[in-house]
C-alpha cells in the first residue's frame, strides 16, 4: 500500500515520461515497459543447415516502401460498396476530426483496440501510436487504467498530452530541416532510415486554456504524420456523426467517411480484447522444447546432407542481429518489436560500430538533431528505456548496463559481457578460419555462412550502414567460395550447393558463375552448366549488359558448343 501511495505521489508531481517517473532507478518503471508479443526465432534452413537467403525479397520490400504515399493506415469501417475505408485520410487531417453521436464511443473503442493490435513493420515504424488521456480512457473503456496496452499511451490530462505532442513536433521539424525536406511524405520517399512514426492524439473537447494549443498542434502536425481526433464537438474540425450501428454521416472536409459504416465494439468486448493483448505480452522466458521435425532437404542438388555443428564460441545472453534485418534475441526469443524506431536505430548503429560513438555524434549524425539540453535529456531517457526493456526479459541481468557509457571517452558501446552481435560472431568465425588448419577451416567457414542470413539491415539506407553492408556481403561471398573449394575434393555436390547459394549473395558476381560451371562440369553435369550460363545471361540483362567474353569462352570449353553473339537473348526466346 505504501508503495502505491508513493507511486501516486510521484505521478502528481509530474505526468508520465517526465520528471520523477523518467528516472531509471524508479522501481515502477519496469511495469510500464510496453511489451510486444514474444516472437520465437524462425530460422529457415536448407537440407545442409545453411540459411535460406532472402536478399531479393528484402530489396523488393525496400523498393515497395519507397513507392508508398502514406504510412500504413488503420481501417475506419466499410464503405457502401463493401470496400475498406481508411482512418484519417488527408482531407480529414487538415483541421482535425470531431466524432459525435450515439455510436462515437463504440467506433473510437474499436479503432483504439485495432491500433493496439497492429504490428506494423518494425524497421519502418508504421504502426500508429495512439496518445490519449485518462478521461478518454474512462469514457471509452469504462476505466482510466490501460496497463501494458501496445501502441497506446495515456496521460493525466490534455495539457500533459499536448506537451508531449509539441515536443514531438519540435523534434520532427528539426529533423526535416537537417534533412532538407518539407514533410513526412518526403521523408518516406527519400530518407527511409528517418521515418516518422504516425501519431494520433485522441482527446475530449479542450478547455479554454488548451483550445489554442490543440488548434496549433493540429495545424502543425498534419505535415508530420501527427493527427488529432476529438470525442465531441470541436470548432472548425471535420465533423463525423455516428449512429449506434456505426452508420456515418460526415460534414466539412471529410467526405470519405460519409455513408460508411464504422467498425464498433462494446465495452465488454473491448476490455476482453485488451486483456488478450495484455496477456500476450508477458516477460520473456526460455521457450519450451519443441519437437524436432525431420529435415526436408531442398531439391536443388541430389547431394548428401551435411549438417555441421557451429563453432563453440562463448556467447553473452543477449544477441543483437543485423543480418537480414534487426533482431534482439534473448532466451531464444526475438524481442525487437518492443523497441520504438528510434531505439531500433540506436541498437543498429551500435551493433555495426563495436567501438561505439560519443553522444553528440549520435545525436547529430545518426538522428540529425541539434545537441541541446533537451535532446541530451531525451537521449538519456531512451538509453534507460533500452536497459529497462532488456532487464524486463533478463531477470538474471538486473545489474547489467547493456550499454556502457565511458565517462573518460564519453563513448557509448555495448557491454561486452551482456551483449554480442551476429556480426561479431561472423567476424570471429572468419578470423578463426584464417588461422586454422584446413580440416578445421570447414567448421569455422560453415558457421560464418550460417550466420550470414542476408545483407546487413537491408531497410536502412544511411551512410553509416551502406559501407559495412557491402563489406560484409563481399566477406560472405568469399567465405562461400573458400568453403566450396575446401569441400570439393570430398563432396562435389555440396560444393555445387554452396556456389548456388553464393549466387544468392551476389547475383552479378561473374567469378561465382564461372566456379559453379567448372564444378558442375567436373561431375559431367552438362545440363547444369547450361542452366548456370543461362542464369548468368539473364542477370546480365537486368544490368543491360552482355555476358563477358571470359564466361563465353569457358562455357564453350566446358560444353563444346560455339556460342552465337545473341546468346544474351536466351531468356527472350520464350517471350
Amino acid at each position: 500500500m505504501l508503495a502505491e501511495l508513493e507511486r501516486a505521489h510521484l505521478l502528481t508531481l509530474a505526468p508520465p515520461d517526465h520528471g520523477y517517473v523518467q528516472d531509471e532507478d524508479d522501481p515502477y518503471l519496469t511495469e510500464w515497459v510496453v511489451a510486444e508479443p514474444l516472437v520465437l526465432l524462425d530460422r529457415s534452413t536448407d537440407g545442409y543447415g545453411l540459411p535460406t537467403l532472402k536478399m531479393s525479397a528484402e530489396q523488393e520490400v525496400a523498393r515497395t516502401r519507397k513507392d508508398l504515399e502514406a504510412p500504413t493506415e488503420l481501417a475506419w469501417g466499410i464503405g457502401p460498396r463493401g470496400d475498406s475505408v481508411l482512418f484519417v485520410p488527408e482531407d480529414a487531417a487538415r483541421r482535425g476530426l470531431s466524432v459525435e453521436g450515439d455510436g462515437a464511443e463504440a467506433a473510437l473503442r474499436a479503432f483504439i483496440v485495432a491500433a493496439s493490435a497492429a504490428e506494423g513493420v518494425p524497421d519502418c515504424g508504421t504502426a500508429t501510436r495512439v496518445l490519449t488521456t485518462t478521461a478518454v480512457a474512462e469514457c471509452v473503456f469504462g476505466t482510466a487504467d490501460l496497463p501494458g496496452v501496445p501502441h497506446v499511451e495515456t496521460r493525466v490530462d490534455l495539457s500533459a498530452a499536448l506537451s508531449d505532442v509539441e515536443d514531438e513536433i519540435s523534434e520532427r521539424r528539426t529533423l526535416l530541416r537537417s534533412l532538407g525536406l518539407r514533410n513526412a511524405a518526403d521523408v518516406r520517399r527519400f530518407k527511409s532510415d528517418h521515418l516518422m512514426q504516425p501519431l494520433l492524439l485522441v482527446t475530449l473537447p479542450p478547455t479554454e486554456a488548451d483550445d489554442v494549443r490543440l488548434t496549433d498542434v493540429i495545424e502543425a502536425g498534419r505535415a508530420l504524420d501527427i493527427h488529432a481526433v476529438v470525442l465531441g464537438p470541436l470548432s472548425g474540425a471535420s465533423e463525423v456523426c455516428l449512429e449506434a450501428d456505426g452508420a456515418t454521416q460526415a460534414k466539412g472536409t471529410a467526405p470519405s467517411f460519409d455513408g460508411t459504416r464504422a467498425f464498433h465494439m462494446s465495452i465488454a468486448t473491448a476490455q476482453e480484447a485488451l486483456g488478450v493483448l495484455h496477456q500476450a505480452t508477458p516477460a520473456a522466458h526460455p521457450p519450451a522444447e519443441a519437437e524436432t521435425q525431420p529435415t526436408v532437404p531442398l531439391q536443388r542438388t541430389a547431394a548428401k546432407i551435411r549438417v555441421f555443428e557451429p563453432a563453440p564460441f562463448q556467447q553473452p545472453p543477449v544477441r543483437i542481429e543485423v543480418f537480414d534485418g534487426l533482431g534482439v534475441v534473448v532466451n531464444g526469443c526475438d524481442i525487437s518489436g518492443r523497441f520504438r524506431p528510434r531505439l531500433r536505430t540506436l541498437l543498429s548503429y551500435l551493433a555495426l560500430h563495436p567501438a561505439g560513438a560519443p553522444r553528440e555524434y549520435l545525436l547529430q549524425e545518426v538522428f540529425a538533431l541539434e545537441v541541446t539540453t533537451k535532446t541530451r535529456h531525451k537521449f538519456s531517457t531512451e538509453l534507460s528505456e533500452i536497459r529497462r526493456a532488456l532487464r524486463a526479459v533478463s531477470p538474471d541481468l538486473t545489474d547489467a548496463s547493456f550499454v556502457d557509457d565511458d565517462p573518460r571517452t564519453q563513448r557509448l558501446r555495448f557491454e561486452a559481457a551482456a551483449i554480442t552481435t551476429d556480426l561479431e560472431l561472423f567476424t570471429r568465425s572468419l578470423a578463426a578460419a584464417n588461422t586454422a588448419e584446413p580440416a578445421t577451416q570447414v567448421d569455422h567457414l560453415t558457421e560464418a555462412v550460417r550466420l550470414y542470413r542476408g545483407p546487413i539491415l537491408p531497410l536502412i539506407e544511411a551512410d553509416w550502414a551502406e559501407p559495412i553492408r557491402e563489406q560484409q556481403r563481399r566477406r560472405a561471398l568469399d567465405a562461400y567460395h573458400r568453403l566450396a573449394q575446401l569441400v570439393e575434393p570430398s563432396d562435389v555436390a555440396y560444393a555445387i550447393h554452396l556456389l548456388e547459394n553464393a549466387i544468392d549473395v551476389d547475383r552479378y558476381n561473374i567469378e561465382t558463375y564461372q566456379c559453379l560451371m567448372r564444378t558442375q562440369a567436373a561431375v559431367a553435369d552438362t545440363t547444369g552448366v547450361r542452366r548456370t550460363f543461362e542464369l548468368l545471361s539473364i542477370h546480365m540483362e537486368e544490368l543491360d549488359e552482355d555476358v563477358d567474353q571470359g564466361s563465353r569462352d569457358l562455357y564453350n570449353q566446358l560444353v563444346g558448343e560455339e556460342l552465337r553473339p545473341a546468346v544474351r537473348t536466351i531468356s527472350q526466346q520464350g517471350r
